[in-house]
């Protein structure tokens, strides 16, 4: 498959500037790869904070997973509850959060909370290898 990230910055960015939170969320994720943008860790955050301030479930889990990275991990707990609490379907976000709780010394609890991610996503492989690495046995 082809794929033109310039072209992908140019049009997030158009959607971002006309205020569509989503896109504005999206193109702060490209900044954390490069693609389309010149690499910036603090540009990133400032788009994607800016959709999370407008609500956005999905930015408030990618905040959860910026302060993850950077060893915040009560600020990274703090935005994964908002994820959760906003889109309580999304099984991604739950397991965001039950690694969070891992890394903060609680397995038993994250345990609890990738068996609901892996009952949302039905047994999804990626989130099933993440929780194996913090010592979950399905």
């Amino acid at each position: 498959m082809y794929q033109d990230f310039d072209q992908a910055a140019y049009w997030w960015r158009k959607a971002a500037e006309q205020g569509h939170i989503k896109a504005v969320g999206n193109y702060g994720t490209l900044f954390l790869s490069g693609r389309g943008v010149t690499k910036s860790f603090q540009t990133a955050e400032e788009w994607i904070a800016r959709s999370a301030k407008a609500g956005n479930p999905s930015a408030y889990n990618n905040m959860a997973s910026l302060r993850m990275m950077h060893g915040q991990l009560e600020k990274a707990l703090k935005y994964s509850k908002i994820a959760v609490k906003k889109a309580p379907k999304d099984a991604n976000f739950w397991s965001t959060l039950a690694t969070i709780l891992a890394k903060l010394g609680g397995k038993h609890a994250a345990f609890k909370v990738w068996d609901k991610a892996l009952e949302l996503s039905r047994g999804n492989k990626g989130i099933l290898q993440t929780a194996r690495k913090y010592g979950y046995k399905s």
